[in-house]
């Protein structure tokens, strides 16, 4: 199948070319005086300005064969006369890409001499001899500066954005679609009576049959005819009756003369084709006749539905709104039941391919774009709305599992449709006045990132609330669109082209020069939308900024097929364990709802995120009781020792953690002490966080002015910590920073964390503190590659002043808790070391952070056995690696400024509501890691 991954278009390799062919061409020309070639080499300077300005859907259609001619002519002159000589056959080639390889090797330095000699015999030909050479260039020059003005909106010509105009086919009345409307509900009108059982539930006289519109429909056939995609069933939906509705453009032709200004009658006649205009205004010869044709009565559909005949019917209908069938019905390519599977649902179990995405994309923003001016779009349009219905797995034509990819919408009457907001809103406080067109927007992001924004709906928010949320929601959603692999597909920014277009409201609003007209010629009407922008304005900005570039893509880049592909599911886990609903576990979760630090993302008090910390800790204490996990997860603290008289842990759980203790100072203790009272802080603070890991203590410097003089007890510490088999940690905890001179390198303890890292095979974190000197850069070794740099914040998240200066376009900055401790933690601390600096930084930060990673670690030990989900195991193992631990810190991170992420548990855990949906943010986490590995 041809596809854009691998097509490439003239056009683009003329842009490579041009330029550089351009400034071979001037000097020569000038020497030899000759103004036809000087011309060309003129206009190849514009052409290349111009295609760079100018994306592939919008150029105008004879663009490629003429940058193709262009690419021949080069290469004539850069090779006359020879190519002109009988023999010769490099001229004849029509592949672009051989072409623009041959003028590839002529401009190489070593083909000057040859190349310049052949350019000058070819200014020096007869001006008859250069002129269809010269004629070619101005041709393909002109085009292309006109269509860019047009592009970028300079243009004064009346027949601007021509090209990028709706094909005949799409264009007809708007009165068409009233027409469907009305003769579709007449027709689902339900008739009790018609029905052996009941089949709408609470009855009343205004019931319709539930009635969906296919968006792959609303063509225009060459007799004239608007035919649109209907199915209909009953409450049940057991079977969707498929049909196919024909509506007369003739009929409805001779009325809109009459309801429309001549230009814009003018217009519509020159979106046709001459020929089909004037068949249309020859209304009579295709006119329906009716006595072969069998009147559709009301309540016939009840009939059908309750003696299905698995075929597809073909009804026509007249401008009286009464319906004919037609004798012969028509094969069914599937047969369909059930209820649907929204959008929404059918991204999360299911994982599109990028046709998938373009064609689904394309088909629900044409479809949008064609019923925007009607009453249709009273229903909602959103990945809530849109539905595939599934394939009826009793009686189904096809053995391949899956779902048809054909979307479909609800009509806007009955009971079952959802209303759409507003069209434009000129009053109060939106950021974007036409959320049809945000929504539209939306569901197109959804497609192309392969899952729902989850833009639930709250009750205690206002309409207001609600659309500004979605569009702020939508806009950061945006960033890792952009970001997402596409199977390598080049042409994704014309996708992202079209999502940003509908999230930014000002690409619809009225032009000038369009209100200044419409003031003029409506001064005396009075008209009620003069505040805005008229609809079939908008309309033709929809078209050139969102369908034109999706038409493009699913046109140019995939072979055209009316077959429906099935899009496969991904198999329902069967889950084999009960331990995730134990309801010991669920308690959990209903107290995380109520609690007001979750709910808000923030603690309630400054100190009270410790506290909501332990919340979280002994939910994952339970769940691994529960998983039956007793393997402990073991963190190294490497700093001043620890002072394990402490009151705090002189309780018999925690004095228990304590696992281990190494003296690298020349003091050498065999047990565990301290003497400046930072290494106790921290021991501290991380148990507090993690009360059920172990903590093994590592003394590499007596006191902070030491720690210089250490490089080797900090070396030996790491290798010891990592590699001693009675040791082995999975976290090491650096709260201290060396300063990161330039041409100031740590080379031995650099060594020691690459041999620690390299034996263990990576499954091994190691977090230091990035330093407290806002004017220096990050310290060592937060610095260092395999290390996971921690940053300081407020209890809000803010990030505090004393953090490094990271200027320009840095990585990421993760920071967490490292001020706001309660004033009772440090006064016990104090009571010991008076003098101990226990200030707001990146020491304390680092210290918390490490106890999240650990408890991370912890919960994720018990998942497995809790969910029962396959591969599990191997996708929780990728969190024992510095890339995997820091995706997913990211995921638990909120953005407070640029590159600066808050991790924040409490906001996490927040907003989830089962163990499961963390388990999926592990797999999110493990999917950045993988792409990021895919990048390098």
């Amino acid at each position: 199948m041809r596809h854009l991954k691998t097509q490439v278009f003239p056009s683009e390799l003329l842009a490579s070319v041009a330029s550089e062919a351009s400034e071979v061409l001037i000097p020569i020309a000038i020497a030899n005086m000759s103004g036809p070639a000087g011309e060309i080499a003129t206009r190849l300077r514009y052409i290349a300005e111009d295609l760079s300005k100018q994306a592939l859907y919008q150029l105008p259609p004879d663009t490629q064969n003429l940058s193709l001619q262009a690419l021949q002519d080069l290469v004539e002159i850069c090779n006359w006369p020879t190519l002109s000589t009988a023999g010769s056959c490099l001229h004849l080639t029509k592949n672009p890409q051989e072409l623009r390889n041959l003028l590839g090797q002529m401009f190489k330095a070593e083909k000057s001499k040859d190349r310049a000699q052949s350019i000058a015999k070819f200014c020096t030909e007869p001006p008859d001899s250069i002129k269809p050479f010269q004629s070619r260039f101005i041709e393909l020059s002109d085009k292309l500066m006109k269509n860019a003005q047009e592009v970028q909106g300079t243009s004064t010509d009346i027949a601007a954005y021509s090209h990028l105009k709706p094909l005949a086919r799409d264009v007809y009345p708007d009165e068409v679609n009233k027409l469907l409307l009305d003769g579709v509900k007449n027709n689902a009108s339900c008739m009790q009576n018609n029905h052996m059982t009941p089949v709408l539930k609470d009855s009343t006289e205004n019931n319709w049959h539930p009635t969906r519109l296919c968006l792959n429909s609303g063509f225009r056939s060459k007799n004239h005819l608007a035919l649109f995609n209907i199915i209909t069933a009953t409450s049940e939906m057991a079977y969707w009756q498929e049909m196919a509705i024909s509506v007369p453009i003739y009929y409805l032709y001779e009325t809109w003369e009459f309801k429309h200004p001549a230009a814009e009658l003018i217009r519509y006649r020159q979106d046709l084709e001459q020929k089909d205009t004037k068949e249309l205004q020859q209304g009579n010869k295709i006119a329906f006749d009716h006595s072969k044709l069998s009147l559709v009565e009301c309540g016939d559909v009840c009939k059908r539905l309750e003696n299905p005949n698995y075929a597809k019917i073909y009804l026509d209908l007249d401008g009286d709104c009464n319906l004919y069938e037609r004798a012969n019905p028509g094969e069914l390519q599937h047969i369909i039941s059930g209820s649907g599977v929204q959008l929404s649902e059918l991204l999360k179990q299911s994982e599109l391919t990028v046709e998938h995405k373009i064609r689904l994309s394309y088909a629900v923003a044409r479809a949008f774009w064609q019923f925007y001016n009607s009453e249709l779009m009273n229903a909602r349009w959103t990945s809530e709305d849109i539905l595939f219905i599934p394939l009826n797995e009793e009686i189904s034509l096809s053995q391949s599992e899956g779902i048809p990819l054909r979307a479909f919408v609800s009509f806007p009457f009955g009971t079952r449709y959802k209303e759409s907001p507003a069209e434009f809103y000129d009053k109060d406080q939106y950021t974007h006045r036409y959320p049809r067109i945000l929504y539209l927007g939306i569901v197109l992001m959804e497609i192309g990132l392969g899952e729902p924004l989850g833009l639930e709906y709250d009750s205690k928010l206002s309409l207001l609330a609600h659309t500004n949320r979605a569009h702020i929601k939508a806009k950061m959603k945006l960033r890792e669109l952009k970001n997402a692999k596409w199977d390598d597909f080049q042409w994704k920014d014309y996708f992202i082209e079209a999502v940003e277009n509908c999230l930014d409201y000002a690409n619809f609003k009225e032009t000038p020069k369009r209100r200044k007209s419409r003031r003029r010629g409506d001064s005396d009407k009075g008209d009620k939308g003069a505040k805005d922008s008229p609809l079939p304005e908008r309309r033709d900005a929809l078209y050139r900024k969102v369908v034109a570039p999706l038409f493009w893509l699913a046109t140019v880049g995939f072979e055209d097929s009316e077959e429906v592909p099935l899009v496969p599911l991904r198999k329902k886990v069967r889950r084999k364990s009960t331990f995730a609903d134990d309801e010991e576990l669920q308690s959990f979760w209903s107290e995380i709802r109520k609690h007001p630090s979750f709910h808000s993302g923030g603690s309630s008090s400054t100190g009270a995120f410790l506290k909501d910390l332990q919340v979280i800790a002994g939910h994952i204490m339970r769940c691994r009781r529960q998983a039956k996990i007793t393997k402990p997860i073991r963190v190294a603290i490497l700093d001043t020792g620890c002072k394990s008289d402490l009151p705090f842990f002189q309780s018999s759980q925690r004095l228990s953690r304590l696992k281990g203790w190494k003296d690298f100072t020349i003091a050498g203790s065999k047990s565990e002490m301290d003497a400046y009272g930072h290494g106790t802080f921290m021991a501290r603070l991380l148990m507090h966080v993690a009360p059920i890991v172990d903590i093994y203590l590592i003394r590499v410097a007596e006191n902070a002015d030491d720690l210089e003089n250490n490089e080797e007890n900090i070396a030996k510490a790491i290798e010891h910590a990592g590699l001693d088999p009675e040791w082995k940690v999975d976290v090491i905890s650096m709260s201290f920073g060396f300063p990161n001179k330039p041409g100031k390198t740590y080379p031995v303890i650099s060594d020691a964390i690459e041999k620690v890292r390299k034996d263990r095979d990576g499954s091994i974190l190691f977090l230091a503190s990035a330093g407290n000197s806002w004017e220096r850069r990050r310290d060592f070794p937060a610095s260092h590659q395999d290390v996971i740099p921690i940053y300081a914040t407020n209890s809000k998240g803010a990030f505090l002043g004393s953090n490094p200066t990271q200027t320009g376009k840095g990585p990421k900055k993760l920071g967490t808790y490292g001020a706001d401790i309660p004033p009772s933690i440090i006064k016990e601390v104090h009571d010991y070391f008076p003098k101990a600096d226990l200030s707001a930084g990146t020491s304390i930060a680092t210290a918390i952070a490490t106890g999240i990673v650990a408890m991370t670690l912890s919960y994720i030990a018990a998942l497995p056995s809790m969910l029962k989900f396959t591969g599990s195991e191997q996708v929780c193992a990728n969190l024992y690696t510095k890339k995997g631990m820091k995706q997913m810190l990211y995921v638990m991170s909120r953005r407070t400024n640029y590159q600066e992420l808050f991790i924040s548990p409490i906001w996490f855990w927040g907003e989830k509501e089962k163990d499961w949906q963390i388990f999926c943010s592990v797999c999110h986490a493990v999917e950045e890691m993988n792409n990021e590995d895919c990048e390098r």
